[in-house]
């Protein structure tokens, strides 16, 4: 899938195949060739991050308790570089603004 993929219409319908759970795990997605635009900790080591598409559409990511593992610094190590990502769709509700969030799970630099 790409950035311009992960919307609140699609977060909206694999809501309606849950609950989720140890019998129904959550979908992963993956997220190939895209340009890591932004990598830096957040709160106590989180990785924020966002995610560019050969479109140039954005999707904004977050790897939790991440930063002293390898997904946390692959991520840190590869700033500007075309990575592969997997993950998780999420809203993200901050000050009354709702977006959509990939919440990291493995990722894997694109070879040069």
């Amino acid at each position: 899938m790409t950035a311009a993929g992960a919307n609140s219409d699609l977060i909206a319908t694999v809501a309606r195949a849950g609950p989720y759970g140890a019998g129904n795990p959550e979908p992963v997605f993956a997220i190939p060739g895209h340009i890591l635009t932004f990598a830096d900790e957040v709160g106590t080591g989180h990785i924020r991050a966002r995610l560019k598409a050969p479109d140039g559409s954005m999707l904004n990511a977050v790897a939790f308790r991440a930063k002293d593992k390898p997904l946390g610094q692959t991520l840190l190590d590869n700033r500007g570089q075309a990575i592969h990502v997997a993950g998780t769709l999420s809203v993200d509700r901050w000050q009354g603004a709702e977006r959509v969030q990939l919440r990291m799970i493995d990722v894997a630099p694109v070879p040069r």
